[in-house]
Formats: C-alpha cells, sequence, structure tokens
C-alpha cells in the first residue's frame, strides 16, 4: 500500500521506482519458472539414463550422478516429476525387458540374466520371483505365445 500512496503524492516519480519494481518481479518469476523448467529437464535427464543402461547393474548413486545433485534430491525431484522414485522406475522398468525377453525370446534365464546386467542367474531369479510372484521359469511356461524373434531385436 506504501507504494500507492507514494504513486498519488508523487506519479513521476515514482513510475521510475514501479518499473524497477516490476522488472524485479519478472525476473524474479523467470527465474522460479526456468528452475521449474531445469527440474523437469534434470527428472528427463535422469529418465533417458535409466532407459539406455536398464541393460545393465545400476545404482541410486549411478543414476542421481547423471546429473549435478545430490542423491536425495535427485531422488525428490524425479519422484515429484514422475510420481516414483529413479530406483523403482528402473526396477520397473528391468522387469518389464525380463518379460518381454521371456516371453518373445528363447534364451535362457542364465542367458537373460547376463544380458540385463545381473550378478547371477539366482539374483535375478530372485528379483523376478519377489516382483511378479512366481520364477522366470513359471512365468516364461505361463505366457502362451512363444515366438522367438532375435533377441538383439530387444537390447
Amino acid at each position: 500500500y506504501a507504494i500507492l500512496h507514494a504513486i498519488e503524492r508523487d506519479p513521476i516519480h515514482c513510475c521510475r521506482e514501479l518499473a524497477v519494481l516490476l522488472h524485479q518481479y519478472i525476473q524474479a518469476l523467470s527465474a522460479f519458472l526456468g528452475s521449474e523448467a531445469s527440474g523437469q529437464s534434470r527428472a528427463l535427464t535422469m529418465k533417458n539414463f535409466i532407459e539406455q543402461n536398464a541393460a545393465r547393474a545400476l545404482t541410486i548413486d549411478d543414476i542421481a550422478g547423471c546429473i549435478p545433485l545430490s542423491r536425495s534430491r535427485a531422488i525428490h525431484l524425479f519422484r515429484d516429476t514422475y510420481g516414483t522414485t529413479p530406483y523403482r522406475y528402473y526396477m520397473e522398468l528391468r522387469l518389464a525387458l525380463s518379460q518381454s525377453l521371456l516371453e518373445r525370446t528363447v534364451l535362457s534365464i542364465q542367458e537373460i540374466s547376463d544380458r540385463l546386467g545381473f550378478m547371477d542367474y539366482r539374483h535375478f531369479s530372485g528379483f523376478f520371483k519377489k516382483e511378479c510372484g512366481i520364477s522366470p521359469s513359471s512365468y516364461r511356461r505361463q505366457v502362451s505365445n512363444h515366438t522367438t524373434p532375435e533377441a538383439d531385436d530387444f537390447l
């Protein structure tokens, strides 16, 4: 309200002050909007990194390391943008790749485990069973369409 009273008393002088205030407001708004866009861009960078590296073992430090933010800030930013943590997104992507390879190839479970960067067959089987509730071999038996395209088409 002080600015309104000042404008009434000295409109010419106050116009300059008002212009400065307006300029500062626009700069602050621009910085705020820029940080929002920058956050989405960084979240997209993490998402792309995960998708490009889903066939290898990743840690949250690997994922957060692709952008210049702390591990906790990276997790928070990704969750705000995509509604899940980066590591959960990575695990869901690996599960989808696993299911696709089990459904559409004749690769052994060991070969699938190797292609997806798991430490060993048991680690892959444990991961798959935890996520799906059944073993990879049981899952493969349950799927009905056993086509056999080249495995390289999937990775």
